[in-house]
């Protein structure tokens, strides 16, 4: 009895290590693309998320602003008062201290209104070094 050798099993195994390789190659090029995708679709978003979150802190920090201004007869000279309890106020401040910090970790800043004038000044920089405030648009 001879014994016959078929080389077909190994051929076959080749054939599927060569086709698991493919699909292995396939899989990253797509999941590659997909997150190249996400972040310059995220990216642009979040940093607008981060203004449109900033400038409705200004309109916070603004309309506190005029609260004290109607508790006191003046405005307060910087935010950090703000965040104090007031007498005035119920003991209460017209701010928490999270308003105070812009979505990036800078602090807001106020200008009081000058003489004759009612709109408060209220502005953070952006990490690019851009100034916003109340008073943009």
């Amino acid at each position: 009895m001879t014994q016959q050798t078929s080389r077909t099993p190994s051929r076959s195994v080749f054939g599927v290590l060569i086709l698991g390789a493919l699909f292995f190659a396939v899989g990253v090029l797509i999941l590659g693309g997909l997150g190249a995708v996400t972040v310059y679709v995220l990216v642009p978003n979040t940093a607008a998320a981060k203004e449109q979150a900033a400038r409705q802190q200004m309109l916070k920090i603004r309309d506190a602003a005029h609260q004290y201004h109607l508790n006191h007869g003046e405005y307060p000279e910087t935010v950090e008062e703000l965040l104090l309890p007031d007498p005035d106020n119920g003991d209460q401040p017209y701010l928490t201290g999270d308003a105070a910090v812009s979505p990036w970790g800078r602090p807001f800043r106020l200008q009081p209104p000058e003489e004759g004038e009612s709109r408060v000044l209220v502005y953070t920089d952006t990490p690019a070094g851009q100034r916003l405030s109340n008073l943009d648009r």
